[in-house]
């Protein structure tokens, strides 16, 4: 690797091949890889491609079953893959680990103080561990639970507890794909510091290629278990070559409103025109327990158009996805949401109306029924609205809805964890499709996918809504997806609108100092 070249890397790992019991071919073949202290590798590729495989390789964490062959070198020392007593000695203490999901890796039913004591921090090392990844360590503060933080402070949370134990070596999973710009922004210059003040080696495993050209010094790119590319990261990304051309092209920018995101252009016909109003909501309020948590919140939107809806964590874009949804109590002046207003619907009518107005939900895994096949993960939809008359019009309906997300028919018997997180996603919307919806809400419906997924999910967003005239809603993070798909954006702060418009001129002329601040967030190389 080019960095620190002529220093010993801390870390070598050379012809690394990793096989799961049952399968015939290995996940990960031939993986050869250094690093120095001081410098970051990135890992980027696909679902499926190895990534935390590799990963989770770096610190044992595999079972003794999963078959592991090639040398690996910490600090010099060669470590045999299944020594967990000597993989025991270094976690925490030599390797650090950042798992993707803070808010599932936290203990919630222990506070912020209990979780740092758990790691060997002593009272009086509580501050300096919290103030050195820019959280407050008042009594409020530490008084926490994981729930009463924002996902940004979660996040650092994770970072401060990895660093508890003085590691050489942070492996960082996913650390910034759940958070908003500004978070993500914020967490991605703290381990750059940390990288520096403290000479840490850091392993960055992300499909956010954004992420990756801010941070990581050398680039392994992973397709189905092999290296598809490797080097220095500007040379990586500036090469010809055409698997990281597809994950490059795959990524929408700021700067127009493409037909359709891929390696190929495709020429599409025009939109067709916008239909009725769907939605017509004024002065929308609603509060939490402790707070208001929206106010004065007024959006419109037409069928066959999308209203794009961001704001950084805490702002209200979960809650007023909840009370569109008529899942969370609201007042407001006017409200119009496909034909009726919700909040005066009861018993059979609320059930019709909600049979036009659907959702998909950030995280596929966990929005789908484990112990469901596919065929049912969708069937149960039509049964509960009781849309088709027997189980022969059942079958041929949900294949009908399969073809409809681009699913081959033969996913039918499969249960969610057999499927790619882009499979997955694809069900749960023609699980939302099942009953014709006239409004689709979709609330982070991408940020957990990789981006070549993210670019499939969003060109199928944007063909179901020009085919069908739906009108979506469409909630993130995502200044480049929403650049993609979104006709209109509203921005969120504190639960009020704080700039409205079309999303060319929003994103062109910025006028709330947060939206020119997520602007400035975005990564330079991907705006």
């Amino acid at each position: 690797m080019s960095a620190g070249a002529g220093a010993p890397p801390l870390l070598e790992l050379v012809q690394f091949s990793l096989r799961y019991p049952g399968a015939t071919d290995w996940a990960l073949n031939q993986i050869s890889v250094g690093l120095h202290s001081g410098h970051c590798l990135g890992i980027v590729g696909e679902s499926g491609s190895g990534k935390s495989s590799l990963a989770l390789a770096l610190i044992g964490l595999h079972a003794r079953t999963v078959e592991q062959t090639g040398t690996l070198r910490l600090a010099g020392r060669g470590l045999a893959f299944d020594d967990e007593p000597a993989w025991r000695g270094l976690r925490g203490r030599t390797i650090g680990y950042i798992f993707q999901d803070a808010a599932t890796s936290l203990h919630p039913l222990r506070s912020v103080q209990a979780q740092l004591r758990e790691m060997l921090v002593e009272d009086s090392a509580m501050s300096p561990a919290l103030a050195e990844v820019g959280l407050p360590s008042d009594p409020g503060f530490l008084r926490r639970h994981p729930h009463q933080l924002s996902g940004g402070q979660r996040q650092r949370l994770m970072i401060a507890l990895a660093l508890a134990a003085g590691p050489k070596l942070l492996i960082c999973d996913e650390p910034t794909s759940a958070l908003d710009t500004l978070a993500s922004s914020g967490v991605l210059a703290l381990l750059r510091r940390l990288k520096q003040e403290r000479g840490l080696a850091l392993v960055l495993v992300s499909h956010d290629l954004a992420a990756v050209a801010a941070l990581a010094d050398d680039l392994l790119v992973l397709r189905r278990g092999r290296v598809e590319a490797q080097g220095a990261t500007a040379s990586v990304l500036a090469s010809e070559q055409a698997y990281v051309r597809l994950l490059l092209a795959s990524r929408p920018g700021l700067g127009g409103n493409p037909a359709r995101l891929g390696a190929t252009a495709v020429s599409t016909p025009a939109r067709p025109a916008a239909g009725a109003v769907l939605v017509d909501v004024q002065g929308l309020a609603a509060r939490h327990a402790d707070r208001t948590a929206l106010a004065g919140v007024a959006l419109s939107l037409r069928a066959g158009e999308t209203l794009g809806i961001i704001g950084v964590s805490g702002s209200g874009k979960s809650t007023l996805a909840r009370t569109l949804l008529s899942l969370h109590a609201a007042d407001a002046e006017r409200m119009q949401i496909a034909g009726a207003d919700p909040r005066r619907l009861r018993g059979s009518a609320l059930r019709q109306w909600r049979r036009r107005v659907q959702v998909v939900f950030q995280d596929p895994g966990s929005a789908l029924d484990p112990r469901q096949r596919v065929r049912d993960c969708i069937g149960e939809a039509l049964d509960l609205h009781a849309l088709v008359a027997d189980r022969a019009a059942r079958e041929a309906r949900i294949l009908e809805l399969l073809h409809a997300v681009q699913l081959d028919a033969a996913l039918i018997d499969r249960y969610p964890h057999q499927l790619s997180g882009g499979q997955q996603q694809r069900v749960a919307i023609a699980r939302a499709l099942a009953t014709s919806p006239e409004l689709l809400i979709c609330d982070e419906a991408i940020s957990a996918l990789d981006v070549s997924v993210q670019a499939g999910v969003l060109n199928l967003l944007a063909d179901l809504r020009d085919q069908r005239g739906l009108g979506l809603i469409f909630i993130g993070h995502d200044l480049a997806a929403m650049s993609f798909i979104a006709d209109q954006l509203i921005v969120l702060d504190r639960g009020r609108i704080v700039e409205a418009g079309r999303t060319a001129d929003v994103l062109a002329a910025p006028r709330h100092e947060l939206t020119r601040a997520l602007l400035v967030a975005v990564p330079e190389r991907f705006a």
